[in-house]
């Protein structure tokens, strides 16, 4: 089986915005041919703190092949939901982008074993299940 890692909206734009923490997670995986698979929330989320030149490069970064985007699907909304950790439901934002990103993060994260790369321990908070790598915390 191969491993991998699935990343959030944080560490997208880090990699976008040329951060050295990002940069060797996104190395590392090229050099052992493992996964970066990212939740389709987390493209959207990743596009809005980015500006016109990081958002080009986020683009040729999802391109690349490297990076795998999971869609957000009618199949899977029921499973995403229950994922979306209680502090995210019940905060104004609760049905937001970040509680759809962190949701569907958790999800394919718990389903493979894998850990979530993030540079934000606080949208984390309450999520189970689901180990997280820290890169950086902005």
């Amino acid at each position: 089986m191969i491993g991998g890692k699935v990343l959030d909206s944080t560490t997208l734009a880090a990699m976008a915005q040329h951060r050295m923490e990002a940069l060797l997670v996104l190395d590392f995986a090229e050099r052992t041919a493992s996964t970066l698979l990212v939740p389709a929330p987390a493209v959207v989320d990743a596009y809005l703190e980015l500006d016109r030149d990081e958002a080009a490069i986020l683009g040729e970064l999802l391109d690349s092949g490297v990076i795998v985007v999971d869609s957000l699907t009618v199949d899977n909304a029921a499973e995403v939901a229950q994922h979306i950790p209680d502090p995210l439901l019940r905060a104004h934002e609760g049905r937001g982008l970040l509680a759809l990103e962190v949701g569907h993060a958790a999800l394919l994260a718990s389903s493979r074993g894998w850990p979530v790369v993030t540079c934000s321990t606080a949208r984390w908070a309450g999520a189970t299940g689901v180990r997280i790598e820290l890169i950086l915390d902005k």
